[in-house]
């Protein structure tokens, strides 16, 4: 079965300004990075084959800090708002592939998915 695992990035001081980031690159704070390292922790022991991160400064802060030291492939997508089509285009097609496999065992609560 393949597993799809998806993490938001970790604080930044733009989030305690409460300023609408948009397409800016954010900045994690301490609290961020703490963030990233407790994802890396319960990550520790599951197998990735690769990551699909936003090329957000912060979205790949974390991803970097949440991976660091497995050498795994990155895929970069568009970040920012309005932007998250391909993202999302991904991961549909990816539900999509698992399906028609017949791979697809999923529990998703309190997301909507439209395609």
């Amino acid at each position: 079965m393949i597993s799809l695992y998806l993490a938001r990035h970790g604080q930044t001081e733009e989030n305690i300004a409460r300023i609408f980031q948009g397409h800016m690159p954010g900045t994690l704070t301490v609290e961020g990075i703490a963030q990233a390292e407790a994802l890396r922790d319960t990550l520790r022991d599951i197998s990735l084959d690769a990551v699909v991160c936003s090329d957000l400064k912060r979205c790949v802060d974390t991803a970097r800090i949440a991976v660091e030291g497995r050498n795994l492939p990155w895929e970069k997508t568009i970040g920012g708002v309005g932007q998250v089509l391909p993202l999302k285009k991904l991961i549909c097609n990816i539900f999509r592939q698992m399906w028609k496999r017949r791979r697809c065992s999923m529990n998703v609560r309190g997301v909507l998915w439209t395609t």
